[in-house]
């Protein structure tokens, strides 16, 4: 859909980097981009809109659990019992729609702490029903080795340790598939020639991608995407 920090129409960069895992991926996306604001004047102190944050200090990486808890005022954790949550969800008028505790969470983080999230950070620990590329967790399969960087409360980047177990993956889009015919718009499609060229062989591998017009909204200080985009869509009169 369009809206100020959406459109069909973006500038996307990719990566992939064998043997390397999510933990490098964050290393390398954290020197990128400040390279990037260096290279174009924005070193240090970065204003977007009335607020500043500071791109030289060092980016924090947070549990996607542990900011929902702070901001909810409840242990939240992926061990928690549903029932439970719920009902003290409830003793605060708030209401899910999410039926597992992995879903709760990531419907809670959505509603509630992306837009606070203002100096740049890393929430890790993303649930597994929303992240069917990423490797599950050794000592948790309910969560996965996924980032995402958030600053300002935008979404800038996106990376995990890849999912290589081909059965695992066609798996997962089949799930996926399920979720979409039931209305989920951000599930995915299947995708049969990804999980054959897996099955031929594809080493550990870390994958990373970024919103380049973020990026560029961020720099100029632009709180619309179609003021970075060239020949931005525009909504029917």
């Amino acid at each position: 859909g369009l809206d100020a920090t959406h459109s069909p129409e973006f500038t996307i960069l990719e990566t992939y980097e064998a043997y390397a895992d999510v933990n490098r991926v964050m290393n390398m996306t954290e020197e990128m981009l400040k390279t990037v604001f260096e290279e174009v004047g924005q070193a240090g102190l970065l204003q977007f809109e009335e607020r500043k944050v500071d791109l030289l200090a060092d980016w924090e990486r947070k549990e996607m659990f542990e900011l929902v808890s702070e901001s909810m005022e409840i242990e939240i954790n992926f061990q928690s019992d549903v029932k439970k949550v719920l009902k003290l969800l409830g003793e605060k008028a708030i209401n899910v729609e999410a039926t597992t505790i992995g879903s709760i969470i990531y419907e809670l983080f959505e509603e509630y702490v992306e837009e606070s999230l203002v100096s740049p950070v890393f929430v890790t620990g993303y649930p597994v029903e929303v992240s069917p590329f990423a490797r599950k967790r050794k000592d948790n399969p309910l969560v996965t080795d996924r980032f995402e960087l958030f600053i300002f409360g935008y979404e800038i980047a996106n990376g995990f340790s890849e999912l290589i177990d081909s059965e695992e993956q066609s798996d997962r889009f089949t799930d996926q598939a399920k979720k979409k015919t039931k209305g989920d718009e951000e599930a995915h499609v299947e995708d049969v020639d990804y999980v054959t060229a897996m099955q031929y062989g594809m080493p550990p591998t870390g994958g990373l991608g970024v919103g380049i017009d973020r990026v560029v909204m961020l720099a100029a200080n632009q709180s619309s995407i179609r003021e970075v985009i060239a020949f931005p869509h525009m909504k029917p009169e």
